[in-house]
């Protein structure tokens, strides 16, 4: 009977220690499940709210049929602050004389944006790697790996919401919001090594260390919030 009154003593204790370590639930794709994803949409109801009142403010409208908030909303839920798999990817156009010329000029730069923010952290890590690369071959390198990875981005963009308003001139500003598909865009970004090593004459030891440094996660740049124009 002592023996027993132990060893229930100390299965309890075992399943007090373990019951706090609980996972977290998630879906296959990371996102979260349950309590952690009510905290997430309470936060993002609030956020999305506030923010639709600033854009509305300051003269912005949304292209679509979903309300402005709801459109936000629907966005925030998707990026990885708020519990989401995605990042989120702004692109923007100003002066344009018609919002779908504007949708296309933002998905440009958004682009642009994202492959210069890998190049950034790219040429960092080539730099640490001991002088592998002249300067001239190290430029022509990096600016080549943008340009590709710029033009070859495609479904690696998801669109989420687009915002126009009207200048008194008659163009328009346009802000397009896309969520990224990281694990897509590091494939992109491996590609855009693998080619432009070819034209630079790169090494296949140093496109492979610099291949392996995207597949690791550490060229991601967590990407800047959308500043509201005037």
């Amino acid at each position: 009977m002592e023996f027993m009154r132990k060893f229930v003593k100390i299965v309890l204790l075992c399943m007090a220690l373990v019951a706090p370590t609980a996972l977290v639930a998630r879906n296959e794709d990371g996102s979260y499940t349950g309590k952690e994803l009510k905290e997430f949409k309470k936060r993002a109801e609030k956020e999305s709210k506030n923010l639709a009142k600033k854009y509305k403010k300051a003269g912005w409208d949304v292209n679509g049929t979903a309300s402005l908030e709801t459109a936000i909303f629907n966005h925030l839920m998707k990026t990885a602050d708020y519990g989401g798999p995605g990042k989120e990817l702004l692109g923007n156009a100003q002066d344009i004389k018609s919002v779908s010329l504007g949708g296309k000029v933002a998905r440009t730069d958004a682009a642009t944006k994202y492959a210069e923010s890998c190049g950034q952290s790219l040429e960092g890590r080539i730099n640490a790697m001991d002088n592998v690369l002249d300067e001239d071959q190290r430029q022509q390198f990096i600016h080549g790996i943008e340009s590709t990875l710029a033009q070859d981005l495609n479904g690696e963009m998801v669109l989420s919401f687009e915002l126009y308003r009207k200048n008194k001139n008659g163009k328009y500003d346009v802000n397009v919001y896309y969520i990224v598909d990281e694990a897509a865009a590091r494939k992109a970004q491996i590609r855009a090594i693998k080619a432009q090593a070819e034209l630079t004459k790169v090494t296949r030891a140093v496109a492979d260390e610099i291949s392996q440094y995207v597949k690791d996660g550490a060229a991601e740049k967590k990407t800047e919030k959308d500043v509201m124009p005037d």
